[in-house]
């Protein structure tokens, strides 16, 4: 399968995975709580790094709002609460990020190197797909003497980014 065929796979069932539900559970206020302020890609692409492996940014704030996801998935909204989205939808897509950036992690030092020697090296764009908002973008960093990257998925609305998933998170640092 060539790569435009893997991505457009990955973003298809992304955009299906958006309305999994996940039994976390959210407090009742505060339902939209993180104020973003506009940004560009790169400096929402070296976000996104800063959280996987230094934990400088917290989640919650590259992660989409209830209205970001009202605005980008209004069929799956329809009729539910905002707590509800936050609830099953934001939830879900919040637990598969913690998972993908453990699988990162452990994949990394599996293969004898040390996150903390990661460096963020850019990131790259793939042309936008015309059926929905989802893009996809790829960080990319380098470890010892070895390329990596990781593949994700994003919106934008208003000058703000949003982080949906992570598509590929293990095999991500090139082989010899």
């Amino acid at each position: 399968m060539n790569l435009k065929a893997y991505i457009f796979l990955l973003i298809t069932i992304s955009l299906s995975l958006i309305s999994c539900k996940s039994s976390e559970e959210f407090s009742t206020k505060n339902v939209e709580s993180v104020t973003k302020k506009p940004q560009t890609i790169e400096s929402f692409s070296n976000d996104i790094f800063a959280f996987i492996f230094k934990g400088e940014v917290f989640l919650d704030e590259l992660m989409p709002t209830v209205s970001v996801v009202k605005k980008i998935a209004s069929g799956e909204t329809q009729g539910k609460s905002d707590l509800d989205i936050k609830n099953e939808m934001i939830a879900g897509l919040k637990k598969r990020l913690q998972n993908n950036v453990e699988n990162i992690i452990t994949d990394i030092e599996s293969s004898g190197y040390s996150t903390e020697q990661t460096i963020y090296t850019g990131f790259k764009t793939y042309p936008e797909d015309t059926r929905g908002p989802i893009k996809v973008l790829a960080i990319e960093f380098t470890v010892d003497d070895k390329k990596g990257m990781i593949p994700i998925t994003y919106t934008e609305v208003g000058g703000l980014f949003y982080w949906f998933e992570i598509l590929v998170s293990t095999n991500i640092i090139e082989s010899n």
